[in-house]
């Protein structure tokens, strides 16, 4: 029995540097496209891009830091568990231009995929329907 434990003891010590090295692997910044803040998370060999559009007005309060204010939407909370997986993550502020986060996007890692909730979703099919961004792709809204 004291093997067992201490074989998952081993195990979750393992876990945890895995993460640790992953964690450090990743860049988080904040740029500016367009003239508006946004946070990108980048890993070292990105497997793509994503875009994550906030719902509600859009304002997230991104910070010179990185930091965002409003941690309430559920893909800027959950921001960083894209970048693990190894994707180049950008979450920009209200007032962007989606044809210009998708060049700057594709610029580190194509394919870039444009992630929306709620009227986050519905801002970006509106800006794509004005400024002919196509190489994007947009969930279902329910």
């Amino acid at each position: 029995m004291k093997c067992l434990f201490k074989n998952i003891a081993l195990f979750a010590m393992f876990l945890t540097l895995s993460v640790a090295q992953s964690n450090a692997q990743l860049q988080s910044i904040t740029v500016s496209v367009g003239g508006v803040n946004a946070v990108l998370i980048k890993p070292s060999k990105p497997v793509g891009s994503l875009i994550l559009l906030a719902g509600g007005d859009g304002r997230i309060g991104v910070e010179g830091n990185s930091a965002i204010k409003i941690q309430g939407n559920q893909l800027v909370r959950t921001r960083m568990n894209y970048a693990q997986k190894g994707f180049a993550v950008l979450v920009p502020d209200y007032g962007y231009n989606l044809s210009e986060l998708v060049e700057y996007m594709g610029g580190i890692q194509k394919p870039v995929t444009v992630v929306g909730t709620s009227r986050g979703l519905l801002i970006s099919r509106k800006l794509r329907a004005g400024e002919g961004t196509s190489d994007a792709f947009y969930g279902r809204q329910s």
